[in-house]
């Protein structure tokens, strides 16, 4: 199925995960950004030339930079703050970081590719 290339980026620690979901998203296609942490997705958001993420997919629990922190600052910057963010995590804490920053959706992992999928198409479409 083509989506027009949408563009994602994958913010995940684990890179066995984050390279296998990258693949089934790729397969699926869309064009996948990834980061390995929250920094690195503010560098990758940052870059000359970068096309703008139709979504982000967000981890929570990484080093550097986690994805509460990331989305705190994601939140209050002008040029990427309007960004949808889907947060994929196994945090139990997950729904209450959600909750204090807006209502974002929230996958569990392992998450289904087609789930994830359906939120970028939708992302991609508003």
């Amino acid at each position: 199925m083509s989506r027009g290339a949408a563009v994602v980026l994958l913010v995940e620690d684990d890179v066995d995960s984050r390279e296998m979901l990258a693949m089934w998203l790729e397969l699926d296609g869309f064009r996948v950004l990834q980061a390995g942490n929250g920094e690195e997705a503010l560098r990758v958001l940052a870059e000359a030339g970068v096309p703008r993420p139709a979504m982000i997919l967000l981890d929570l629990e990484m080093p550097v930079m986690d994805g509460e922190r990331f989305r705190e600052i994601q939140e209050h910057d002008t040029e990427i703050g309007r960004i949808p963010v889907a947060w994929i995590s196994a945090s139990p804490r997950v729904e209450e970081v959600a909750a204090r920053h807006g209502t974002l959706p929230v996958l569990r992992k392992p998450c289904d590719v087609e789930a994830v999928s359906a939120l970028i198409d939708d992302a991609a479409a508003s």
